[in-house]
C-alpha cells in the first residue's frame, strides 16, 4: 500500500508542475524533482515504481518531442537523475555484496 500511494503522489505531483507551467513551458524543476524522490522511494519499497519511473520519463520525453522544447528533456534529464540517486540508496550496497560473493 505504500509503495502504491507513494506512487501517485509521483504522478500527482508532475501533473501539478505540467498543469502549473505555462502552456509551451517545462515544468519547474521543484515539481519535477518531487515526482521523481516520491518515485525512487516508491521503487524502494515495491519494485513496481520502476514502471511508474518509466511512464513520468515517457511524458516528459514525450512533451518535449511533441512541442520541440529542449527544457523538457532538461526536465527528463533532472528527474532521471534524481531517480537514479535516491534509488542508488538500494543498488549500490546490492552491487557491492554481488560483487563481493562473485570473487
Amino acid at each position: 500500500m505504500l509503495g502504491a500511494g507513494l506512487q501517485i503522489l509521483g504522478l500527482s505531483l508532475l501533473i501539478v508542475g505540467l498543469t502549473k507551467s505555462a502552456r509551451e513551458a517545462a515544468p519547474r524543476a521543484r515539481w519535477v524533482a518531487l515526482a521523481a524522490l516520491f518515485t525512487g522511494v516508491a521503487y524502494l519499497t515495491r519494485y513496481t515504481g520502476m514502471i511508474t519511473a518509466f511512464v513520468c520519463l515517457a511524458v516528459l520525453i514525450g512533451l518535449a518531442v511533441l512541442r520541440r522544447r529542449r527544457s523538457f528533456l532538461k526536465m527528463a534529464g533532472l528527474y532521471a537523475l534524481i531517480f537514479v540517486i535516491v534509488t542508488a540508496l538500494q543498488w549500490v550496497p546490492s552491487w557491492v555484496v554481488e560483487r563481493d560473493a562473485a570473487q
